[in-house]
């Protein structure tokens, strides 16, 4: 039986491959496929909050200007009670400049998305997502694990505002990933 064939471009035939003991074709998702590409980022860090009820505390990201989309997902896990509201089309200055980690740790390529810790908002934009939560048992937000995902505006900035609710101390858990894509025409 030949093997069999993936049609890549009209120029470009691949051979499909499989698995020897079981038969099934090796296969991996296209996010995976962008970590390979060095082409995927992710920001791990937390907010510890002893300020009262009522404290925002703002994170910021904007994409770049050019064709590469961002592709995003977010978890924001709080252990006791806030609020979280994610806004698009922001307008921030200052802040302190959080750079992206390369999840393929051999690759040399850098971000071109900007992400911002503690910025100054003038212009909150659009609400597009908000959620209330605490207990730290179910993170709230664009989450991995709930494969939401948003292919963010091109040359835009994104405010993610996050209000303490309550008078305890509080931990916020921040995990940020995304990967950087040119969408390519067929040939």
């Amino acid at each position: 039986m030949p093997p069999l064939e993936a049609r890549i471009s009209n120029t470009e035939i691949h051979e499909l491959r499989g698995d020897a003991s079981t038969h099934s074709l090796i296969v991996i998702s296209n996010e995976h496929h962008e970590v390979h590409e060095g082409d995927t980022y992710f920001i791990k860090t937390f907010l510890f909050d002893q300020e009262g009820s009522g404290n925002i505390t703002y994170f910021s990201f904007t994409t770049p200007d050019t064709t590469k989309e961002i592709h995003a997902k977010v978890a924001i896990s709080p252990d006791v009670d806030f609020e979280v509201e994610i806004f698009e089309d922001a307008t921030v200055t200052g802040g302190t400049p959080i750079p992206g980690q390369n999840a393929n740790r051999n690759s040399t390529n850098t971000a071109d998305l900007a992400a911002l810790a503690g910025p100054t908002v003038s212009v909150a934009g659009n609400l597009m997502w908000a959620a209330r939560n605490g207990g730290g048992r179910d993170p709230v937000g664009v989450a991995p694990g709930l494969n939401y995902e948003i292919i963010a505006k091109r040359d835009s900035t994104y405010v993610f505002k996050i209000t303490k609710r309550t008078t305890a101390d509080g931990v916020v858990d921040i995990d940020f990933w995304w990967y950087e894509h040119t969408p390519k025409t067929a040939t």
